[in-house]
């Protein structure tokens, strides 16, 4: 994982439980301020970054941290994360003075699903994931199901952490996407251990699947 660069696409998934969310957390405090987590179920482990809470996508409190935490009122409302990426993307590209402290940006986008589902996924999102490496907008979302989330969060990916990941389907859709033969992706998930995760460095050449031990924090 010392491979991954600021502005790379990420994606993680796996059941629920499975520890995913856990590296998200570690991976999304690694990156430097400005940082945004798009939160859907407002979760325990979003919150525990310490980021200052965005309820309304319009008006962003101040943060001397220079991290922020997005809970919608309906988590199924994509006008409001449609508000919330033409935000960052502005602050990305305006050119006044004010906006340079927003020379780059990371996102986490927790249960993708609700956010950049597969049909419908909002315009300034789909805008950032596949533009937004070009002004140090980096992203990483992780989701339960691979086939629920817009395709691009898997085919941009420089990196993929593939968790507890029982169903066929989705483990096709996932090595058919990733560009890694489905026999070898099922035959390491099957292997792994408790909590344990596949990395695959798709920018590697040839592209690399890492089984890994649990995280272990502290």
């Amino acid at each position: 994982m010392r491979s991954i660069r600021y502005e790379h696409r990420v994606f993680l998934t796996g059941q629920t439980l499975s520890g995913k969310s856990t590296l998200a957390k570690e991976l999304h405090l690694s990156a430097k301020p400005p940082t945004v987590v798009l939160d859907p179920t407002a979760s325990e482990i979003c919150a525990s970054i310490g980021a200052a809470l965005i309820t309304d996508p319009y008006t962003w409190p101040d943060s001397e941290a220079g991290r922020w935490r997005f809970v919608p009122k309906d988590p199924f409302d994509l006008d409001a994360y449609e508000a919330l990426y033409a935000q960052i993307w502005r602050r990305l590209t305006a050119s006044t003075d004010d906006a340079r402290k927003w020379a780059n940006c990371h996102v986490w986008a927790d249960e993708a699903g609700d956010c950049l589902p597969v049909n419908g996924a909002p315009k300034a999102a789909r805008q950032f994931v596949y533009r937004g490496a070009k002004v140090m907008g980096g992203h990483l979302a992780c989701h339960t199901r691979p086939r629920e989330v817009y395709r691009h969060l898997l085919t941009d990916a420089a990196h993929i952490g593939v968790f507890d990941t029982p169903d066929p389907a989705d483990r096709q859709y996932l090595a058919e996407n990733a560009g890694v033969p489905a026999a070898l992706l099922s035959s390491l998930l099957d292997a792994l251990p408790e909590k344990g995760f596949l990395w695959i460095n798709r920018i590697a050449r040839p592209r690399r699947i890492t089984p890994c031990p649990a995280l272990v924090l502290g």
